[in-house]
């Protein structure tokens, strides 16, 4: 069988063609130990695509908060605003509020401390008797420490908000959130967010 070799020239000029690209992507600049630039043209090339390499957040892996578990309180779910009565008649019913969505995000704060966001949201509904009118809802946000034994709770947020509401002979039923963001307190297993209508509160 008789062998027949590649043209030498031709074979020289291809390797150096080859070697010139390899160049230009930058995969021949690797260093010591062979680790090419990702965002090097030739780095791009090898990970198919054109994008730079981001910097991995390193908040992502380090230890989270514990961020409390939030309930609302039972009986608070609803809160009904009456109007006048008449002798032994029932009063009634202007508004009826509810709460239909709930939500929190935890964050930390400095050492030890962490941020706590609080997101509250349902509907004001005008009653048989009620119209167009401006309600206040008293939506409470607590946060409590459970007792052990026969201890009572330890309270260690509580704030009161009145949430303005417009209710319009167009919109019988109008949709209401509230967002409490000014939550720090010390990082704590075991706590509980309890949210609710207060019904103490002065009613408008």
């Amino acid at each position: 069988m008789r062998m027949v070799w590649p043209n030498t020239g031709k074979a020289v000029k291809m390797m150096a063609a080859v070697a010139g690209i390899a160049g230009a992507l930058g995969l021949s600049a690797c260093g010591g130990d062979g680790h090419v630039d990702p965002n090097s043209v030739g780095g791009k090339l090898l990970r198919g695509t054109a994008e730079d390499v981001k910097p991995i957040d390193q908040t992502q892996f380090a230890v989270q908060p514990d961020c409390p578990r939030l309930v609302i309180r039972p009986g608070t779910q609803t809160y009904v605003i009456h109007g006048p009565g008449r002798g032994k008649e029932p009063r009634p019913i202007l508004f009826q509020a509810t709460i239909s969505k709930t939500a929190r995000d935890c964050r930390w704060a400095s050492p030890g401390q962490v941020a706590i966001k609080v997101g509250v949201a349902g509907r004001v509904l005008a009653g048989p008797k009620g119209g167009a009118g401006d309600v206040s809802l008293p939506l409470r946000v607590v946060i409590v420490e459970p007792a052990v034994s026969d201890e009572t709770d330890r309270v260690v947020y509580s704030q009161l908000h009145m949430i303005p509401v417009s209710v319009t002979e167009a919109m019988p039923s109008v949709p209401w959130t509230k967002i409490d963001d000014s939550i720090v307190i010390e990082n704590k297993t075991g706590l509980k967010i309890l949210v609710g209508f207060d019904e103490g509160a002065k009613k408008k």
